[in-house]
């Protein structure tokens, strides 16, 4: 057989046995995979423990959302914050919760409210909020310049018995045991019709809160797309920097 002949019956041979979907698969893509033929991977088996060296007593994850301790109070629209701390400290490792929306009349429950949740024992600590919120995020900043050790600091919030937004910022101190109200210089002023806006996008990062969206229920547009910093470090009447930042669209 001439060598031309042998290489074309080779060649043949080749494309004959490949699989159709592999000729089927274009340069540059990825070709698609069965799931039900893909075995999942093993779990790597627990290593023993060495003589004389305890077992590994670490709680197992569960993949699943699990109940916790169920709450003495009958709140809704509220937030709590992890306050990490010195192990032994009564106030430290503990979630705060601070006041929430009751569904009777008064409308608000102002008590902080702490969690430990290696125990799950709820504690009322005796403090109140000093305006009455819901629909509000907790801030934790861990050093806000005081001294006074790691804060809960709320922006702004609902008011539900007089119908109405607040921008007003107050601050907890579980250390210390001190809650505060802001001075009027350091409310947040965002403003939809002429209506202060609440219930915000917040998230604190490296002790420096971020806010951005919210509402309104008075009057059109109704949303809100600005975004704002708060540094709690900086004086009084300056502490927030509008960050030039819009969301589009506006939102909550």
């Amino acid at each position: 057989m001439k060598l031309s002949k042998l290489v074309s019956v080779v060649f043949l041979i080749v494309v004959l046995v490949l699989p159709a979907s592999s000729a089927a698969v274009e340069p540059g893509t990825i070709p698609s995979v069965d799931a039900a033929k893909v075995e999942p991977a093993a779990r790597p088996a627990p290593v023993p423990a060495a003589e004389g060296q305890q077992p590994d007593e670490s709680p197992t994850l569960v993949d699943a959302w699990q109940y916790g301790p169920v709450t003495p109070f009958q709140w809704s629209r509220y937030d709590g914050g992890f306050v990490p701390g010195p192990d032994g400290e009564p106030w430290a490792n503990k979630v705060y919760f601070m006041g929430g929306r009751t569904g009777v009349t008064p409308a608000h429950d102002n008590n902080i409210w702490m969690l430990d949740p290696v125990t799950g024992t709820y504690t009322d600590t005796g403090y109140d909020m000093l305006v009455n919120i819901s629909n509000y995020t907790a801030n934790v900043i861990f050093d806000d310049g005081t001294g006074r050790g790691p804060a809960i600091y709320i922006i702004g919030g609902y008011n539900a018995d007089a119908a109405t937004n607040h921008g007003i910022v107050q601050r907890f101190y579980p250390q210390a045991g001190v809650v505060e109200q802001l001075p009027a210089a350091d409310n947040w002023v965002a403003l939809v019709a002429g209506f202060q806006v609440g219930a915000p996008g917040v998230a604190a990062v490296d002790d420096i809160i971020y806010v951005f969206g919210g509402w309104e229920s008075n009057a059109a547009p109704y949303f809100y797309d600005g975004t704002w910093a708060f540094d709690p470090k900086q004086p009084s009447g300056s502490r927030w920097t509008n960050l030039g930042i819009t969301i589009t669209p506006p939102r909550s």
